[in-house]
């Protein structure tokens, strides 16, 4: 896939519990909001944060979204996606040319469908932040929902933004009515061993839109750590012990953004159905534990052909989208 894409000129806005600052595989891929001054003390850009030239806190309500002094979580998301490559550090990302912009969003629980249905509007409406990655269980509240939907429509200047959530590790089958990641409006994603079977852990159902790595066999995930007592690791920068769907979302979350720079007319929806179409089919003896497939980079950028009517039919009844990006594929459809 690197030697198609490495996701230039993309943003994955990550949603999660904290980014440090001075990680030597993430500092570099900071996304800096050039139409914010940082210290003026003004809303430059109108887009009702102050001095947001590197992301937001939402429960501190600032714009330095670091992490608490147990936060881990959203370093070790980050890294698969996005940690930088070729600088001696023990980690690449799978789009390492990507921006990420960071979005602090937990801090002491989920509860808060203000701060979580804000955050995904505040990272929505940058231009180039072409997906959004949620590696989080958070209830179908409909406020939520809606932010899901506007996002998915009118997100990334009306071309929509690509929301992809993990799954879960309970290990159970979710449904629809049971929590954000379930929802037609976005990319489930659940977890795969190196087994090429469903890990132990991961979640699975009629949800579950496709899979990516997890580990629960006899691997784990290697990623980016914080510094010291607060990582899964202390004393380095980096874990080989990470485990779980919330790591599998980063993957796919980075292979859309490999998609979107190199087809950066693209919708989300467009995007979307290019991976669901792309993933290599497994498990195949339980079609719900995998759903369309194993993530596949490569294949996703380098399969590069037009969703047929039927299929482009489906994923709109799927995804109940409305507007733009309902008529953008319509008239693409039409002049085809």
């Amino acid at each position: 896939a690197w030697d198609i894409s490495t996701g230039s000129g993309v943003t994955i806005a990550v949603l999660d519990d904290g980014f440090p600052t001075n990680h030597p595989d993430l500092v570099g891929n900071y996304f800096v909001n050039s139409a914010e001054w940082p210290t003026n003390g003004l809303d430059d850009d109108a887009n009702g944060y102050v001095d947001d030239y590197r992301g937001w806190d939402f429960p501190a309500s600032d714009n330095n979204p670091v992490p608490e002094s147990d936060d881990d979580h959203g370093t070790a998301v980050s890294g698969l996606a996005m940690a930088i490559a070729n600088n001696a550090n023990a980690v690449a990302g799978l789009a390492h040319r990507c921006r990420l912009l960071p979005v602090r969003v937990y801090a002491d629980s989920l509860d808060n469908d203000i701060d979580w249905a804000e955050a995904i509007d505040y990272a929505a409406g940058f231009s180039n932040v072409a997906v959004i990655s949620i590696s989080y269980l958070l209830d179908p509240t409909p406020l939520n929902m809606d932010a899901l939907r506007h996002a998915q429509v009118h997100g990334r200047g009306g071309k929509g933004t690509l929301i992809c959530v993990a799954l879960g590790n309970d290990g159970v089958r979710r449904r629809y009515l049971e929590d954000l990641a379930a929802a037609p409006e976005v990319l489930g994603v659940g977890g795969n061993s190196n087994y090429d079977k469903r890990s132990w852990f991961a979640d699975f159902g009629p949800a579950l839109d496709l899979v990516a790595a997890a580990g629960g066999g006899n691997r784990s995930l290697v990623t980016t750590d914080r510094l010291g007592a607060a990582g899964y690791e202390p004393g380095s920068f980096s874990t080989n012990s990470a485990e779980g769907t919330s790591f599998s979302c980063p993957q796919v979350a980075a292979t859309a953004a490999l998609l979107a720079s190199l087809h950066p007319d693209w919708t989300a929806l467009e995007i979307q159905r290019q991976i669901e179409m792309t993933c290599d089919k497994i498990d195949s003896g339980v079609a719900e534990y995998n759903a369309r497939g194993i993530i596949e980079a490569a294949r996703v950028v380098d399969a590069i052909g037009e969703s047929g009517a039927e299929e482009v039919v489906l994923a709109l009844e799927i995804m109940h989208s409305y507007g733009t990006t309902e008529q953008r594929v319509i008239d693409d459809l039409k002049a085809s």
